[in-house]
């Protein structure tokens, strides 16, 4: 399977140090310089920690005494599974009544400060990144028609948290309501208060790469394993991500080891995620594309009995347990693929492997980064268009599945 550049590189960081190649060890010194400095920029920003929240002053400016902010982030550069954890918490709180705001940067060239809600316009949503349009595209689909949401993209996540408290203010009929923030990939973000700290996990990537922050691991913060001893404990909740429920015990014993190393235990913050994988037929009504019908495993497999070439196109980070996913999940021959950067955009050999494709596989992320281009669009409109999301779930170490809003706001 053909990858990109920064997909060979982000598997250099994940590999173990004995495993590295040849040019990481020739430029090895000036790699730990620049871990060294960045480790320690990160390590003074956090002993500062974050700021209360009454800096907001919400009671003065609200007549509701519930505005809860979460904060969901990573230590490790992406590939977590994030966004289906910031997408079920917003489901959930919406299913309960609140009004939910998900508070993001935006990620991507000529991102624009904008704030969205559910009856927005449609030229305001275009101007979403591909994340927090994939954000409001899975709201949309799985919220009821009274629902309120808003997907707020600023840099600067205090401004999203002010106008959302003004906008709240401001009108009438959100007085009473309750909400929550969620804040995703706020951790590193330390001018936003918050109530809730979550920092999401990955078992292979702890057992297996090196603790230090990047260019030498794939992480974020931490230089040492002491340092990923605090890191482990500086957070409310520690999610792991992710596993199929028929492999709970078997992953549950990876996190086990993995807490081990840092002679840490299993306590009642440790919340795991498990997971599917949801298909869906592209929508395009009023000249606006949405996500269309669910599809299950069996029509999937019969459409692409007839077809002779499937293509699967992957701009995310980690792509590669997707990949296997699909590959043991469907019954073709021959799944081609092309895993680009990040974030990235479409290469000639992806836009070579569209047109000789009959079917292709987007996540939602890669194809609503995508689908602003005309281009694009002419290219797939004779295609077979399926677009994946992961639906995920949260267990608690019995491996029953927990009530997160009773969980995170009782604790």
């Amino acid at each position: 399977m053909p990858e990109s550049i920064g997909q060979k590189i982000r598997n250099q960081l994940d590999l173990p140090l004995y495993k590295k190649n040849i040019i990481f060890w020739i430029i090895s010194p000036l790699l730990i310089i620049l871990s060294i400095i960045i480790h320690f920029f990160s390590k003074k920003r956090r002993e500062i920690s974050y700021p209360n929240k009454n800096i907001l002053n919400i009671k003065e400016n609200l007549n509701n005494d519930y505005f809860h902010i979460i904060c969901v982030g990573n230590i490790i550069i992406g590939g977590t599974g994030k966004s289906p954890v910031v997408q079920k918490m917003a489901q959930t709180f919406l299913s309960q009544g609140y009004i939910v705001a998900i508070a993001s940067r935006g990620i991507g060239q000529n991102i624009k400060n904008i704030y969205v809600n559910n009856l927005s316009d449609i030229n305001d949503i275009n101007h979403l990144s591909d994340e927090n349009r994939e954000h409001f595209e899975i709201l949309k689909k799985h919220s009821k028609k009274e629902s309120i949401f808003y997907v707020l993209q600023n840099k600067r996540r205090l401004l999203s948290l002010e106008f959302l408290i003004n906008e709240i203010k401001t009108k009438n009929t959100l007085h009473n309501l309750k909400c929550v923030v969620i804040l995703d990939d706020g951790l590193q973000h330390f001018e936003c208060p918050r109530d809730i700290n979550i920092c999401l996990w990955s078992t292979d990537i702890l057992q297996n790469s090196p603790y230090f922050c990047m260019p030498i691991g794939p992480f974020r913060e931490g230089y040492g394993k002491k340092s990923f001893q605090n890191l482990l404990l500086s957070f409310n909740y520690r999610f792991w991500s992710r596993t199929s429920i028929i492999n709970i015990e078997i992953y549950k014993q990876k996190i086990k080891e993995c807490l081990n190393k840092f002679s840490l235990e299993l306590s009642d913050k440790d919340i795991i995620i498990t997971y599917l994988n949801s298909y869906f037929m592209l929508e395009i009504k009023n000249n606006s594309i949405h996500i269309g019908k669910e599809v299950s495993i069996p029509e999937l497999n019969l459409i692409f009995e007839s077809q002779k070439s499937i293509g699967f196109i992957a701009g995310i980070a980690n792509p590669n347990k997707l990949f296997l996913d699909l590959k043991n999940t469907f019954k073709v021959n021959k799944l081609n693929s092309i895993f680009l950067d990040d974030h990235g955009k479409l290469t000639k050999k992806a836009i070579e492997l569209i047109n000789t494709s009959d079917s292709i596989i987007f996540t939602l992320k890669d194809f609503f980064r995508w689908c602003q281009q005309p281009v694009f669009l002419n290219m797939i409109k004779n295609k077979n268009i399926i677009l994946c999301s992961i639906e995920v779930s949260f267990r608690g170490l019995d491996n029953e599945e927990i009530d997160i809003i009773k969980k995170i706001t009782s604790d």
